[in-house]
This record gives structure tokens, C-alpha cells and sequence, in this order.
């Protein structure tokens, strides 16, 4: 088998469901196989694949094990020669997996490959501005990576083998920039193909989690610093982040006789409990 297919779903029903659809339609000359784990999913996501995609492979967890731990669960299972861990909320496009998978076996130096990702309009979804961003202009040709995106992302399962899964200890956020920095310790190389095209419209999942996203944001960033650069840097990078936060909390304090909006009420909540908890060991 060419591909092995690992979404993993949280509470995205809808979304699961036009992704799933568009590989489906997708996806030509490959031969492929496709497996959800579902995080104790409170929708119908559970149901949707069992009725709709019989040929999927679904793993109901009785609670959240957050993604890093959900997609070593897929990976097992995997018969592949690629793995590629996809969001829910991505949507495929041109054939854009087999253009993946032949890119992978034209460079055998390659250890993880990043499709171009656009958003829902077919505009480039990258990070900054839009004016005088170097990265918007390098998104259109194919280049090298430093790391590459979990929200859809191939690697040869020959390799992962080797280096080893994901990292459990990452709930949410920086699975992914621990996995790439693990794969170019090997000496392989991560890409990023500008001729494979996915939708990815952004942030579905971790949404329904609110503060606790950001929770596990900070949390995965402290381990990772440490884990990658030791306990001297992991600290001078957390009191960096604490400063941060503590300017974060008392900006929005300020505002907050002043009809701060709810949404900001929020993170205000989520920077006080992110705060206390990294002073008090918990992160």
C-alpha cells in the first residue's frame, strides 16, 4: 500500500465529513487506506463514519487523548509506505496526495514533506502580513523546511520507525516542530510541495477547548524548550514567557472596566491560569 491516511477527530462532524468526501474524490493512482481516531467526539462524528465511509478504519477513545497520543494510535495501524497525519479540517485538492507521494520517492533524502496549504477562498495561508512577507513569495515554489506543520504532513513510516512516534508528552501544539527537529538530527530533509495543494481551514478542533488550547500551548512550548535545549535555556525561555503574560494579564486587566469584550474576558482567564500554573510547577 502506497498511504496510510491518520485524521484525527475531536467534535468536527461536518468537517470530518467534506474531508473524508474530498480524499475520496480526490485521490487517484495510489493506493491508500484511511483511519480516524476519534477523541471522545460528543457529536456525531462516530456515527457519520460508520454509516457514510464503511472503508474506514475508526478507533473511538472513551476520552481525549489529545492529538499527539490519537495519531501514534492511527500510526500503528498504519500498512503504508507514507503516513500523512491530516486535520479534520483540511480539504483535498488535484490530486494532491499522489503529488506528495511521488515527490517523496523522487527525494530519498526527504524525511517529511508539507503540501502548500490555502485557505478556504484558494489564497495562501501563511503567517504575517500580507505585505512584504518573504514567506508568502517562498510559498510559491518548492523549497526546504525547518520544520513541517502536523495539519497535513507525509513522512515515510520506514523513518518514523526509526526516530520514533510522537512525542506523548505534547497535547496540542509542537508535536510536530519535535518530530521535525528529531528527523533532521537524522540528516534527512523536510520540503515543502508547491505543486500539492490542501485546504486547511484552521484552528476547528482545538477551538472547542478554549483556554485549555492555550494552556496546552505554553505547556508543549516549556517541554520542548527543555527537552531540545536543556533545563538552563528551558528556563530563561519560560521567565521570557511568563514576562510576556504578566504584561498580556495586566494589559487586558486594565481594560476590563471599560466593557472589555467577551472573547478577551476569556483570555484574560486563560493568561491568569497559564501564569499560575507555570509559577506554581504545574507546566
Amino acid at each position: 500500500m502506497d498511504l496510510s491516511l491518520v485524521i484525527v477527530s475531536y467534535n468536527t462532524v461536518a468537517l470530518l465529513d467534506n474531508c473524508l468526501a474530498s480524499i475520496i474524490r480526490h485521490t487517484k493512482d495510489i493506493s491508500y487506506e484511511m483511519i480516524v481516531i476519534d477523541n471522545n467526539s460528543r457529536d456525531a462524528s462516530c456515527e457519520l463514519v460508520e454509516r457514510k465511509f464503511p472503508q474506514v478504519i475508526l478507533v473511538k477513545n472513551e476520552d481525549n487523548l489529545g492529538f499527539a497520543k490519537a495519531s501514534n494510535q492511527g500510526i500503528r495501524q498504519a500498512r503504508g509506505e507514507y503516513v500523512i497525519l491530516l486535520n479534520s479540517d483540511t480539504l483535498l485538492t488535484d490530486n494532491s496526495l499522489s503529488t506528495m507521494v511521488s515527490f517523496m520517492r523522487q527525494h530519498p533524502e526527504a524525511g517529511g514533506l508539507n503540501p502548500m496549504l490555502l485557505n478556504a477562498d484558494s489564497t495562501l495561508q501563511v503567517p504575517g502580513s500580507k505585505l512584504f512577507n518573504l514567506e508568502r513569495w517562498r510559498a510559491k515554489k518548492t523549497h526546504r523546511l525547518s520544520w513541517v506543520s502536523g495539519a497535513a504532513a507525509l513522512f515515510p513510516r520506514k523513518l518514523l520507525n526509526e526516530i520514533g512516534l510522537l512525542d506523548e508528552n505534547f497535547f496540542f501544539y509542537n508535536e510536530d516542530l519535535d518530530l521535525s527537529i528529531r528527523i533532521r538530527r537524522r540528516g534527512y530533509a523536510l520540503y515543502y510541495c508547491a505543486e500539492a495543494k490542501v485546504i486547511h481551514l484552521g484552528g476547528q478542533s482545538t477551538s472547542a477547548l478554549n483556554g485549555d488550547a492555550m494552556w496546552y500551548g505554553y505547556q508543549g512550548g516549556f517541554y520542548y524548550c527543555e527537552k531540545h535545549y536543556g533545563r538552563g535555556i528551558g528556563r530563561v525561555y519560560k521567565a521570557v514567557a511568563l514576562t510576556d503574560l504578566g504584561l498580556r494579564i495586566a494589559l487586558l486587566g486594565l481594560c476590563c472596566p471599560f466593557n472589555l469584550k467577551e472573547k478577551n474576558k476569556d483570555r484574560l482567564t486563560a493568561y491568569q491560569r497559564i501564569f499560575k500554573d507555570a509559577l506554581g510547577g504545574k507546566m
